[in-house]
């Protein structure tokens, strides 16, 4: 497909020349907005509660429905992924790929499905009957959103014939990110309800930016379009937002909330 002359044409040319720059700078700057948004008032599990989660997912679901009516156009998008797709596939190095074909393996399907069982398990042996079931309506509830997606829109892959990962099954949105937003943002959240503001904040960091490079191999390995992860993400993330808005204030509250009082959920009016 020829790519039209616009500024899509020009962010695909750098991005395919500095791969890199793509590995490393879409999970810093995942991390940076996280921990912009994490911080100093101990956002998300300070400020307004329903307001905060109802926002993000309008944030989401509007991301969402814009990439999804872009992709259905034909417009710019499609050309723009089609044309980094065909780029990494000519630019790339072989080591890179092997590296992404293993590093991918952490949003594969079967094993966030176990992480998820664990997760859930594990908070209802603790007896946090509400947590356990948000969670477990998250993470099986983004999975199942993204496969009736996948089947209504029914958007071919890319073309990959590098050998070092193989998918099958329609492309829009990602279940690799849209899975991986689900099942490591709850963990992240849930770690960071036992640790003070400053350490909360890194968790939450540090699990944006493992999140987002799931994405980027998704998209260097050729797998899917990048629009297909930002789709999988925005899906994923508005879900996840929707639970905790009507799972309430107090879900997410610390475990040891002596240790930090500033950073208690607001109580909301009744």
């Amino acid at each position: 497909m020829m790519v039209e002359p616009s500024w899509w044409h020009g962010w695909e040319l750098w991005l395919t020349t500095c791969p890199w720059a793509v590995v490393f700078g879409v999970p810093v700057t995942a991390g940076v907005l996280v921990g912009a948004v994490s911080g100093p008032r101990g956002l998300p599990f300070r400020w307004g509660w329903r307001p905060f989660w109802l926002a993000v997912c309008g944030v989401g679901t509007g991301a969402f429905v814009m990439l999804a009516l872009m992709m259905v156009r034909q417009g710019g998008l499609a050309s723009f992924d089609q044309a980094l797709a065909s780029g990494f596939a000519s630019s790339l190095p072989d080591g890179l790929l092997r590296c992404l074909a293993l590093f991918t393996s952490l949003g594969n399907r079967n094993w966030l499905a176990l992480l998820a069982c664990v997760l859930v398990l594990g908070l209802l042996l603790r007896r946090e009957w509400r947590l356990a079931m948000t969670f477990a309506v998250a993470t099986g509830g983004a999975g199942m959103l993204t496969l009736i997606v996948k089947h209504a829109l029914q958007r071919a892959r890319p073309e990959h014939l590098h050998g070092y990962a193989v998918e099958v099954g329609w492309s829009f949105p990602s279940g690799h990110s849209a899975g991986s937003m689900a099942v490591y943002g709850c963990i992240c959240l849930i770690l960071a309800r036992h640790l003070p503001a400053p350490q909360r904040r890194l968790c939450l960091i540090l699990g944006a930016m493992l999140i987002s490079a799931i994405g980027v191999s998704r998209v260097l390995l050729q797998v899917h379009y990048a629009s297909d992860v930002m789709a999988g993400f925005s899906l994923s993330l508005a879900w996840l937002a929707l639970c905790l808005a009507v799972a309430g204030p107090g879900v997410l509250a610390r475990a040891n909330p002596a240790a930090d009082t500033r950073f208690e959920p607001a109580r909301e009016n009744a």
